[in-house]
């Protein structure tokens, strides 16, 4: 995972700041080392990121696109909830800047009786149509399931990623009342 992690990072660094920045403004040096980092991790030979959550290494990918990450509330200590939480918007940031081509991420998240609710959005273009369930969007649906939880995701007028997960007395998301 880790590696699928940097390579995406490092590819989505490459197409959103090298190839869009004017050819003066190219920083080759930052490039170079975030593809040498990539190698090394391939390679077995990745240094450590310990001492760093799961949300500051998201972070810092985001900072590698350009992409400004706003986290209303708290994400959750810990848990199933919190990984799905960072799977998802994972997902969501990869797509901003793929096919959004968007600067902003939103993350709007709320926990109430052991339900943890979050709304993702971004500020790129419109989707031209209803997105369709494939690669990312499609393993975080089967992986929120598996968990009890669900998923919903808005594509007109605005991109609106909804997930819904919980480690409640059945260690299921209960619905909505």
């Amino acid at each position: 995972m880790r590696v699928h992690d940097d390579l995406g990072r490092a590819l989505l660094a490459y197409r959103s700041r090298y190839l869009s920045a004017p050819a003066e403004k190219r920083d080759r040096k930052q490039l170079l080392a975030l593809w040498r980092r990539t190698i090394a991790v391939m390679r077995g030979e990745g240094r450590s990121e310990k001492g760093r959550s799961d949300w500051e290494l998201l972070l810092q990918a985001a900072q590698a696109v350009d992409v400004e990450m706003i986290l209303d509330d708290s994400l959750p200590k810990e848990g199933s909830a919190r990984e799905i939480l960072i799977a998802a918007v994972h997902e969501c940031l990869t797509n901003t800047v793929k096919h959004a081509h968007g600067h902003r991420l939103q993350i709007a998240v709320t926990t109430e009786n052991g339900v943890m609710k979050a709304d993702i959005t971004n500020d790129g273009e419109q989707p031209s149509e209803i997105i369709r369930e494939t690669g990312g969007l499609k393993n975080l649906r089967m992986t929120l399931e598996q968990a009890g939880g669900r998923m919903e995701i808005q594509s007109v007028p605005n991109f609106l990623l909804h997930i819904e997960t919980g480690e409640g007395e059945t260690g299921r998301c209960r619905k909505p009342e």
